[in-house]
């Protein structure tokens, strides 16, 4: 075969190939198009106490999710400050992902569409957002770890990016100041005001308390539902944990890597 005509054999192989990328692609892109307008329809899809997402839209090149917090639960003001934490936490989420995130984060690879999440304050209006192009996407969902190394790399970046929001007025007499993690446990530090709440009434209504605890993480959001595996995944309990704030004492409800494999 004369050069010229490899060449243009070459060339060819080439914009054929080029065309059938561009024809799958464009499938592809039609496929996440029908989907997201499908979740949109849904909207509002409710976080529970966190907020809910209003809107799911894709223009084509990003799916855009956005979300309208409570701020009492979720600081967006601190996302701002904390740029690099809010883009760490979407990287893990995404990393050995199951369910219907592997298909979402699957689909968005295959259009070579990028990811967006946008947070806005229901009361102060702030925005904060964070976004993943689909070869960061295909990073992240491809870099290998065993499932306990998943487990407890997601459990990190929660137990920091939940920190960055840190303290935050769960009611009159409670103040979570800090999430932590322990061979065992990830711990929720709760300071209880012991005029209003004494701590030997907190274990008067331990049972019941850890039934209401149990009933909201049933109604769990994606977060929590994420914290739940990945706690089961490596063999870690959560435990909240309330401690007086004049006498220092304190009282522990904790739920077994068992009991959260049953929620």
């Amino acid at each position: 075969m004369k050069p010229m005509q490899r060449q243009a054999r070459t060339l060819a192989l080439w914009c054929g190939l080029a065309l059938t990328l561009s024809v799958m692609t464009g499938c592809q892109k039609s496929k996440l198009k029908a989907i997201v307008a499908i979740a949109n329809q849904q909207c509002p899809i409710s976080m529970g106490a966190i907020g809910e997402a209003t809107s799911i839209t894709y223009n084509g090149e990003t799916v855009e999710y956005k979300l309208s917090v409570d701020e009492k639960y979720v600081n967006v003001k601190a996302f701002n400050e904390n740029p690099g934490q809010l883009q760490s936490t979407m990287k893990t989420m995404v990393q050995s992902p199951g369910g219907e995130l592997k298909e979402l984060v699957d689909q968005l690879i295959a259009s070579d569409a990028s990811l967006k999440f946008t947070y806005i304050g229901k009361t102060s209006g702030e925005q904060a957002s964070c976004s993943m192009t689909a070869q960061e996407l295909k990073t992240a969902r491809d870099t290998k770890f065993t499932p306990e190394e998943s487990a407890i790399n997601k459990l990190e970046s929660i137990v920091q990016a939940t920190n960055n929001q840190l303290p935050m007025t769960v009611d009159e007499a409670t103040t979570l100041t800090k999430l932590g993690m322990t061979d065992n446990d990830v711990i929720y530090y709760y300071d209880i005001d012991e005029e209003k709440c004494p701590i030997p009434d907190i274990e008067k209504r331990a049972d019941a308390m850890k039934q209401a605890i149990v009933e909201n993480l049933r109604a769990n959001t994606a977060s929590l539902a994420i914290m739940i595996s990945s706690c089961v995944d490596c063999g870690k309990g959560i435990a909240y944990r309330y401690i007086g704030n004049k006498s220092g004492d304190h009282y522990d409800i904790r739920l077994t890597p068992d009991e959260l494999a049953k929620i």
